[in-house]
């Protein structure tokens, strides 16, 4: 599980042109083993903590994770709501220009 999280993140901070298959595969391994999506959020979450960058860039990355969260929470597809967030995140990590 950790691998696969840690793959999501590294997807996440890369400067690279995204991979959506590869984003692809990764979350649905996490999601057809059973594993709760608040892990996923929260794993995130405490990656960008973490991180040494402005507080008006963390702070925007935890209400877009907060945000995600939520909606995960009244819907039903889990999965696209996580990756969407994985999309999000990656735009702005190339926004921020790190």
């Amino acid at each position: 599980m950790d691998t696969w999280l840690h793959g999501i993140f590294n997807i996440i901070i890369g400067n690279k042109k995204l991979d959506i298959d590869t984003l692809r595969e990764l979350i649905y391994n996490i999601i057809t083993k059973n594993i709760e999506k608040n892990i996923v959020f929260h794993y995130i979450l405490n990656k960008i903590l973490e991180l040494k960058m402005k507080a008006a860039n963390k702070n925007k990355l935890i209400n877009t994770i907060a945000e995600y969260e939520h909606r995960s929470q009244i819907a039903y597809k889990e999965v696209i709501h996580v990756e969407a967030l994985v999309i999000n995140l990656t735009y702005l990590f190339n926004t921020f220009n790190l």
